[in-house]
């Protein structure tokens, strides 16, 4: 993998279950890692949600970043700031554990 294509920085959030003093679950997202990687978007859908009353268009993107450990698909990537990308799925391409793919969901509703 070459070092300069990873210019973006992505925070991977883990989800995290409090509770409070009724006994509830509080559910928050907390930092795991602040790594450089590359986004790339891939295809792309858009659904119309009636019981909602707005479209909901998703775009999938695949994530590269340096091998690690650790990673699952109930994680999530923070992205330029704003953009929430939902960990599908993760690879190690070609098992030598030189970097880590992760195939992401983006929701965007509108």
């Amino acid at each position: 993998m070459q070092t300069g294509r990873l210019r973006e920085r992505l925070t991977i959030q883990q989800e995290t279950v409090t509770r409070d003093d009724s006994g509830e679950e509080l559910k928050s997202w907390s930092t795991l890692a602040t790594v450089w990687g590359q986004v790339t978007p891939g295809a792309s859908s858009e659904r119309f949600l009636a019981s909602a009353g707005q479209r909901v268009a998703e775009v999938t993107h695949t994530a590269r970043i340096r091998y690690r450990t650790g990673i699952t698909p109930k994680m999530r990537i923070v992205w330029e700031s704003t953009r929430i990308l939902e960990i599908l799925s993760v690879v190690d391409p070609d098992g030598r554990n030189s970097r880590t793919v992760l195939l992401c969901s983006e929701e965007q509703r509108g």
